[in-house]
């Protein structure tokens, strides 16, 4: 979790990465049976369509659900770029986001968001697992998909009551929870290749609403658009690989260098959920599709960034529309 600015309001926000996709005309997305907020519990969560015909299809690592991307779509990064004269400029880095069917480690803060070879100091500092305990995992992971399975079948039989079957717990690299982490549920229908409606999305904390003082703020965000090499306006990416490339001799690279979050009037098409401390706080009081900017001079080049938020029609609202 990180602080980020907003027009001098110093907030919490969770990044849950995903793209919003706005339909037109009056189909309706998939139904969830809980709204985005805090829950003190874990729930069995529903999706559902009034359109039988339709197959929903949905994605809890923030991107756009789609079928054909069932197998996953790849992600390339970096975490290390040339910033002094003869520097190396690193090594690719790949991971991917992918949809699954509704009937079927933290990654994003481990990406450098600067020109350091150091991870930043909000990275969690990870052990490792030993052997013994990565075995067991091997096997712990496959009985709790059964599991999983199990409970999602009593779920949809309406045997809620029956209560979930305990999953067994599996190893963690040390570290690897020290940070809050929301779900970031995105579903969507589809029926022959076409989506019907628009992408519903959601964010759902499985804590105590008291665990911030402050407001959370929740933008949802396709991953590539952040912290892709190419595109991310979040990293250096390629625009600064490029200038390197062309500027071997500079004995070091500033912060006004060209890099990929100093480009000017790319905005990222997102989705705001804004919860309250104060107006019923375990409830989003914004919901609505926005686009993001990065804001500032210096501060792009800093690991941690300011962002503008943009309310246009073409996300469905030309301001921003809260309680």
């Amino acid at each position: 979790m990180m602080p980020v600015r907003f027009a001098g309001l110093w907030m919490l926000w969770l990044l849950a990465l995903a793209w919003p996709v706005h339909a037109s005309g009056n189909a309706v997305g998939p139904a969830l049976s809980h709204a985005a907020g805090f829950y003190d519990k874990p729930f069995f969560l529903r999706l559902s369509h009034p359109d039988p015909g339709v197959t929903i299809y949905y994605t809890l690592d923030g991107s756009d659900p789609h079928p054909a991307n069932l197998n996953g779509v790849p992600l390339r990064y970096k975490n290390t770029y040339s910033y002094r004269r003869g520097d190396p400029f690193g090594e690719f880095l790949e991971t991917s986001f992918r949809s699954h069917r509704y009937d079927l480690p933290d990654r994003y803060t481990r990406i450098s968001t600067s020109l350091d070879f150091q991870q930043p100091y909000y990275f969690p500092e990870l052990g490792e697992l030993s052997r013994g305990q990565k075995r067991r995992n091997a096997w712990i992971d496959p009985f709790n998909a059964v599991v999983h399975w199990t409970n999602r079948t009593l779920a949809s039989w309406g045997l809620t009551w029956l209560g979930p079957v305990p999953a067994l717990k599996r190893h963690e690299v040390p570290g690897s929870n020290r940070m809050l982490k929301a779900t970031a549920l995105r579903a969507a229908a589809y029926r022959d290749g076409e989506r019907v409606g628009p992408v519903v999305s959601a964010t759902y904390f499985v804590m105590p609403r008291e665990t911030f003082s402050l407001p959370v703020v929740s933008l949802m965000a396709q991953e590539d658009r952040l912290f892709g090499y190419e595109d991310g306006i979040l990293v250096a990416g390629k625009t600064h690989d490029d200038f390197r490339r062309e500027n071997p001799d500079q004995q070091r690279a500033q912060g006004a260098a060209p890099a990929n979050w100093r480009l000017r009037g790319v905005e990222v098409p997102t989705h705001l959920q804004y919860f309250s401390h104060r107006i019923d706080p375990t409830r989003a009081s914004l919901d609505q599709g926005v686009g993001i900017r990065i804001h500032g001079g210096a501060t792009r080049f800093a690991p941690i960034k300011s962002l503008r938020i943009y309310a246009r029609k073409s996300y469905g609202a030309t301001h921003l529309a809260g309680r």
